[in-house]
């Protein structure tokens, strides 16, 4: 290369085309290894598999193997890659996914719900109430100053709460 203190019009002109050649060399030789975008086609099946470069991407519409739908597949010069890991469905000790049926079982839920079911009233186990003066439990019942009597009426039998 030539002393660029020492350049004349013409010499410079060949300097700064010799510059830029070894840019874009370099560029060149660094952009080799990027991917490029080819477009979308609607299933796995439907990638190329002639007329293809390596770094060449498609989209892929529908779902595949262990890949979601929308996954971006890059060709590495002798098969397809998923771009992008896949996940598997959440578990107790791990993060991921939802699975169909655990989707389906939230859905099943309404808002602010809970399973928790009060017990019922025993002198063992108060469901939520504090036993004390002028309450009793029968039954399963809390009686507030009554208590349940079974009565009978011709065949039929039933309760009545009753007033101490």
């Amino acid at each position: 290369m030539t002393n660029p203190k020492f350049l004349d019009g013409d010499g410079l002109n060949t300097l700064w085309a010799d510059i830029e050649a070894e840019i874009d060399d370099q560029v060149s030789a660094a952009v080799a290894g990027l991917y490029d975008y080819k477009g979308s086609v609607a299933t796995y099946a439907d990638l190329p598999s002639s007329d293809v470069s390596a770094g060449d991407v498609y989209n892929v519409q529908a779902a595949y193997g262990g890949s979601p739908a929308g996954t971006n597949w890059a060709w590495t010069g002798s098969s397809w890659d998923a771009l992008g890991g896949s996940m598997s469905n959440a578990t107790a000790a791990a993060a991921g996914l939802m699975s169909a049926a655990d989707k389906i079982k939230l859905d099943g839920i309404e808002a602010n719900a809970n399973a928790y079911e009060l017990p019922l009233m025993s002198p063992d186990t108060r469901g939520g109430a504090k036993l004390g003066d002028g309450l009793a439990v029968e039954d399963g019942a809390l009686l507030a100053n009554s208590y349940i009597e079974t009565r009978q009426s011709g065949t039929d039998t039933y309760q009545v709460l009753v007033a101490r």
